[in-house]
């Protein structure tokens, strides 16, 4: 398959994702550091991709095949042509953002968002999701502790699952690494403990020392994250694709928030009775801590 506009192949990142449980172990090892790695693929020669990747050229000739493509030429043209589109779009949306300044449609760019995130939900939560989504679900409630993972622009998301799942269990552990101290919270983890751990391209550095902490701990992975061959989703047990492209700068966090959402309340929609009065009890706190402005109008002394 191929862009009929440029004769290149679709993209290389779902041809590998779909074919990649058929690959030889020599193979895999090729394919995952081609999608860690676009733009090496892109930038540099087959030989110096291959050493970087520690197999042989002819590895990397082979697994253009495997993928159906005549050679490793096109694929590596797809990834320059890939490269090349995506910085001229980021370049293109900032020029074109900072030139209209006030005179940018809001009709435009409200279109554009709605429809984008539009067909990442649909991708990110096709009718078969339900299922793997309802069993995560359940690994989380009975886990003794969840430690929750999201860093850069995905703490927002990792730090809403966790602020809602603090609202009817004591079993979530938020990794924020303030003050220094990441590596301490993840070092109280036990074996069968679950990291959660949100995830996409360029990947977190610390994110991944943590995924292979954890892995070495023996805790249960969860990987929602952009590939099924990305480096978190090699390390876990339960992966959720999630669809992130945007109209914007930055790929959207709306999808990742999304998942989110809906494990929180899949968890609490089979936790019993003792999340509800938790989740009472903490309504009860907030209450009476005034952390919220009360909305019942207040009555005014007289003017004397």
């Amino acid at each position: 398959m191929s862009d009929e506009n440029t004769g290149l192949p679709d993209d290389i990142d779902a041809l590998i994702d779909r074919q990649f449980a058929t690959l030889s172990p020599r193979l895999r090892q090729a394919a995952r550091f081609i999608v860690d790695n676009p733009a090496l693929v892109a930038l540099r020669s087959m030989r110096e991709v291959a050493a970087s990747a520690q197999v042989d050229p002819s590895t990397m000739v082979r697994l253009a095949q495997e993928l159906g493509l005549p050679g490793y030429g096109p694929l590596r043209d797809s990834y320059r042509q890939k490269l090349f589109l995506d910085e001229a779009a980021r370049t293109r949306r900032a020029k074109q953002i900072r030139s209209q300044k006030g005179t940018l449609h809001a009709e435009t760019v409200v279109s554009e968002f709605l429809e984008q995130n539009r067909r990442n939900l649909a991708s990110t939560f096709p009718p078969e999701s339900a299922a793997a989504l309802g069993e995560i679900a359940a690994m989380l409630r009975s886990a003794r502790a969840i430690f929750v993972l999201g860093l850069r622009s995905l703490y927002p998301v990792s730090f809403f699952f966790h602020y809602v799942l603090r609202l009817f269990s004591d079993n979530s552990v938020l990794l924020t690494g303030t003050g220094g101290t990441f590596a301490d919270d993840l070092r109280l983890a036990r074996e069968g403990d679950v990291l959660l751990v949100f995830g996409y391209r360029p990947y977190s550095r610390d994110a991944m020392t943590a995924v292979r902490f954890a892995r070495s701990q023996k805790l249960r992975i969860v990987a929602v994250t952009d590939s099924r061959v990305s480096p978190a989703a090699r390390e876990a047990d339960h992966v959720l694709v999630v669809a992130n492209e945007a109209a914007s700068l930055l790929p959207t966090v709306i999808p990742f928030l999304a998942v989110a959402e809906t494990l929180a309340t899949l968890m609490l929609g089979g936790a019993g009775n003792e999340a509800i009065r938790r989740l009472e009890k903490s309504e009860r706190q907030l209450r009476g801590l005034r952390v919220y402005e009360d909305e019942a109008p207040r009555r005014r002394n007289p003017s004397r």
